[in-house]
């Protein structure tokens, strides 16, 4: 049988260019959420020190300990639940 991907959206964070968001920082205001969906074009962003990639539009990314997040630029990121059933 066909697993089903089910996003639930918890909220939305309005995120500032070159500032670091942190795992525990998304968790203090999402408690349940274990996903991050870019959801602007043309942004480009760091994960744990990474060098800078591109984005689309309705990028995953999964929310674990330790990771933090830089944007290049001004955007919005919906904070989610994922689920597979």
């Amino acid at each position: 049988m066909a697993q089903i991907e089910i996003i639930d959206y918890l909220g939305a964070m309005l995120i500032e260019p070159s500032k670091a968001y942190t795992y525990d920082m998304v968790i203090a205001k999402f408690p349940t959420a274990d996903i991050l969906i870019m959801k602007d074009l043309d942004v480009l962003v760091s994960i744990n020190g990474t060098d800078m990639f591109k984005t689309s539009f309705d990028d995953i990314s999964k929310l674990t300990s330790g990771k933090s997040y830089i944007f290049s630029k001004r955007c919005t990121v919906a904070v989610g639940i994922k689920a597979i059933i």
